[in-house]
């Protein structure tokens, strides 16, 4: 049961306040839990800025997304017609990881605050 309490407890959720303010732009991939290679999480890592608790600014498209997080470190982005879920984990206040799920599976980058 320690075990589960534990586990449970290193979990980083991410609150969104804590992502409004400059803009996040991928400065390393994110292989094995750990920062490897290029960024791969296009189209997000030429930089996102949070301007609320409910949309973003792309710079690839330049245009602005929707976004929510659910069960506190899974962010889905929303576009007109398409979406892109990752997993997020708050690393630092200036760095954040992103690690593609379902169709975004296998694109993964580290995101830092400038």
């Amino acid at each position: 049961m320690s075990i589960y309490f534990t586990l449970v407890g290193c979990t980083q959720s991410v609150p969104e306040d804590k992502l409004i303010g400059g803009t996040w732009i991928g400065v390393t991939g994110y292989e094995n839990d750990k920062s490897e290679g290029a960024p791969n999480c296009y189209p997000f890592h030429d930089g996102i800025e949070f301007k609320s608790e409910e949309e973003v600014y792309n710079a690839t498209y330049q245009r602005d997304f929707k976004y929510h997080i659910r069960d506190k470190d899974i962010i889905t982005f929303l576009d007109k017609s398409r979406s892109y879920s990752y997993q997020i984990e708050m690393m630092e206040e200036n760095k954040i990881a992103l690690k593609g799920l379902n169709l975004q599976e296998g694109r993964s980058c580290i995101l830092g605050r400038k």
